[in-house]
C-alpha cells in the first residue's frame, strides 16, 4: 500500500550534547507572542475533512486523514521528550511520511533538521555529527547505507518496522497506535525559536545547515500562499524534493493550508510529467526549474499534455534563456511566470507575463515586503544599469549557517542584509536582471565574464538547444573560456564550431568569444535542475567526455 517508503525508523539519541537551551541563535527568542501564528497557520489544514489531500500514484489520502496521522507524529514526538533544544531529523524521499513529518514537527514546536536524501553517505554522517539530533526519521534502505559511514551504537531504537498497516489509520492512532491525546494548541513556542535547518551545496563534503525561525517560516508560507493564491480548487503538482524550501515551502504546506491538493510525482522528470499532464486530474500549479520544463515542453507527445487546465507555472532555481522564455510564453501566456529566489531567504522577485527576448535575464519586480540593492565591491548602491552584487532584506531571512560563524558574517550583513552572491544589476524600471553567481564569474585578461551572457547569443541559434559556459584551467584569475553545446534533433544543417565563433564574434566583445566549443548529447544538472558549471569544467580537464555523450 503505497504511500510510505518501505520501513520508516525512528532513532532518539541517548545524549544530546550540542542542543542546549541557550544555543546562541540570531533572534532567538526576540519575538515573544501569547499565541505561535505557525501553528495556527499550519492547523488550518484540519478544516478540509474528507478531501483530498494528497496524491501518490493512484494512492489518495483525504485532510482527516493527514490531519489524524499528524496530530498522531506531534503527540509521540512531545511524550518521548523532543522539544524546542531537542529537535528531529529527517532522511525521507517525497511522499506522504515527509509532509507528516514536517507538519508534526513544526506543530509541536520540535526544530526539523532536513537531510538530503541526495547527499552521500559520508556527508548524512558528518551532519549527524555536527548536529547530533535527539531523533532521526529514515527508511531502512537509509539507515543501511548509513551504517557504513555512522556508528548506531549509541542510539536506541525507539520504533521500527513495516508501517503498511498505516495505509488505513483508525482514528488518533499512528505509529502502532499511539494515541493523539495531547493538547496541541497549548505548547509553549516562541515566533522566534528554531523551526527548520536545511541543507544546502550538496556539492561538497560539508553541507551547510541553513536555520530558519519560526517567524520565518510563517512568513515564507504565507507569502507563497498569497503570490500563488491557492484554492481548494487547486491540484498542485510537485516533484522538487520536499526536504528543501521550493518543494515544501513555496508549494506543499501553502496548498494544504488553503485546502488544495497535493499531486506527488513518481519517476523520472520526464516522465512524471509526461504521466501528469496526460492522465488524472486536472493539474492547474507546477513550479519547477527551467531545464525540466524545457524538457517537458519538447517532449514529441507535448502536443497531447493539457496544458489548458494549469493557471500558473512559476520557473525558478537558474537562468531562463530567451527562447524558452518565449516558447513558454507562448504556450502559457500570463500563466508563464520566472521567479528568483534562494533558500536562506526564500523568493526575492518574480517576472511575470512578459516574456520577451529583450527581458533575456530579467527576473521581476522584488516582492511585496522585499528590499533589493545592487553594490560595487565597497558595499556602495550601483546606478540602474550597472553590474554589481546583489543584496536582499526581508522578513523570511535564514538566522545564520550551523556551526560556521564565519561563513554566517560574511552573508548576514548588517540592517538585516543578506549577501546572496548573485551578480546582477537594477533596470530603470525598478526590475532586477540576474547574471550568474559571483562565484560563476569568469576572469579573463583581467575582464569579468557572465557566463549567461554568452550563452544567450549561443542560443539565439536556431540549431542550438542547450548552451553552457564554463571557465576551464587552474587559476581562478585567468581561466579559459569553453563553451558545452548541444544541438537540436533534426535540424538541418546542424551548426558547426565555426557558425557559432561566428555568431559570438559579431554579437559579443572580443574577450567574450570561447575559445572552445564542445559539441555534447546533454548537460550536467544538481537534482533541482541547476546547471552544475564545475562538473563541466572537471569533466573538460579530465577528458570524461563519455559522461556528457551517453
Amino acid at each position: 500500500m503505497g504511500y510510505w517508503p518501505g520501513f520508516l525508523v525512528i532513532i532518539a539519541a541517548k545524549d544530546n550534547l550540542p542542543w542546549q537551551e541557550d544555543q546562541p541563535f540570531q533572534n532567538w527568542k526576540s519575538w515573544g507572542a501569547t499565541m505561535d501564528e505557525l501553528f495556527a497557520l499550519l492547523s488550518d489544514f484540519k478544516n478540509h475533512g474528507e478531501r483530498t489531500a494528497i496524491c501518490l500514484g493512484e494512492e489518495e489520502i483525504s485532510f482527516s486523514r493527514l490531519a489524524c496521522a499528524v496530530d498522531g507524529l506531534a503527540d509521540y514526538l512531545v511524550r518521548e521528550g523532543f522539544g524546542p533544544s531537542r529537535p528531529l531529523a529527517t532522511l525521507l524521499p517525497n511522499g506522504f511520511d515527509q509532509i507528516v513529518t514536517h507538519l508534526g514537527a513544526l506543530m509541536s514546536g520540535v526544530p526539523l533538521i532536513r537531510l538530503n536524501v541526495a547527499f552521500a553517505p559520508a556527508q548524512i554522517a558528518h551532519c549527524l555529527k555536527t548536529f547530533a539530533p535527539f531523533g532521526l526519521v529514515a527508511t531502512s534502505d537509509q539507515l543501511k547505507a548509513l551504517r557504513l559511514e555512522y556508528s548506531l551504537n549509541d542510539i536506541r531504537v525507539l520504533l521500527s518496522g513495516s508501517l503498511e498497516g498505516l495505509s488505513r489509520p483508525g482514528p488518533g492512532t499512528i505509529l502502532r497506535g499511539h494515541p493523539a491525546a495531547v493538547a496541541l494548541a497549548t505548547l509553549a513556542t516562541e515566533p522566534g525559536q528554531v523551526a527548520t535547518v536545511t541543507f544546502t551545496s550538496g556539492t561538497t563534503a560539508r553541507p551547510k545547515g541553513v536555520i530558519h525561525s519560526r517567524r520565518a517560516v510563517l512568513h515564507a508560507i504565507r507569502r507563497s500562499a498569497r503570490l500563488m493564491r491557492f484554492s481548494q480548487k487547486d491540484v498542485v503538482f510537485v516533484r522538487l524534493a520536499l526536504y528543501g524550501q521550493l518543494g515544501m515551502i513555496v508549494q506543499c504546506l501553502p496548498a494544504l493550508v488553503a485546502g488544495a491538493t497535493v499531486e506527488l510525482a513518481l519517476g523520472g522528470p520526464v516522465e512524471v510529467y509526461q504521466r501528469a499532464l496526460s492522465t488524472g486530474r486536472e493539474k492547474t500549479v507546477v513550479v519547477d526549474g527551467p531545464s525540466i520544463i524545457a524538457e517537458v515542453l519538447r517532449h514529441p507527445e507535448s502536443q497531447g499534455f493539457r496544458f489548458d487546465s494549469l493557471r500558473r507555472v512559476v520557473v525558478g532555481g537558474d537562468f531562463v534563456p530567451p527562447r524558452f522564455q518565449a516558447k513558454a510564453g507562448h504556450l502559457l501566456g500570463d500563466r508563464f511566470s520566472v521567479a528568483y529566489g534562494m533558500t536562506e531567504v526564500g523568493m526575492i522577485s518574480i517576472l511575470d507575463q512578459d516574456s520577451r527576448e529583450t527581458n533575456c535575464g530579467l527576473v521581476g519586480f522584488p516582492l511585496e515586503d522585499t528590499e533589493i540593492r545592487v553594490v560595487d565591491d565597497g558595499g556602495n548602491d550601483l546606478p540602474a544599469g550597472q553590474m554589481g552584487d546583489i543584496l536582499v532584506r526581508t522578513p523570511s531571512s535564514f538566522e545564520g549557517y550551523w556551526g560556521q560563524p564565519d561563513l554566517t558574517r560574511s552573508v548576514l550583513l548588517p540592517d538585516g542584509w543578506v549577501a546572496t552572491g548573485d551578480i546582477g544589476q537594477l533596470e530603470t524600471s525598478g526590475m532586477l536582471r540576474l547574471l550568474g553567481r559571483r562565484k560563476e564569474m569568469l576572469v579573463y585578461q583581467g575582464w569579468k565574464i557572465a557566463p549567461v551572457e554568452v550563452e544567450t547569443v549561443l542560443q539565439a541559434h536556431p540549431g542550438v538547444q542547450q548552451a553552457a559556459i564554463a571557465g576551464v584551467g587552474d587559476s581562478p584569475e585567468n581561466q579559459r573560456m569553453e563553451a558545452f553545446i548541444v544541438v537540436r534533433e533534426h535540424f538541418y544543417p546542424s551548426p558547426s564550431r565555426e557558425d557559432l565563433h561566428e555568431l559570438a564574434a559579431a554579437r559579443l566583445a572580443r574577450y567574450m568569444v570561447p575559445e572552445e566549443i564542445h559539441f555534447v548529447r546533454r548537460l550536467p544538472h544538481f537534482p533541482s535542475g541547476k546547471l552544475d558549471r564545475e562538473r563541466l569544467s572537471m569533466i573538460s580537464l579530465a577528458g570524461l567526455w563519455e559522461e556528457l555523450n551517453e
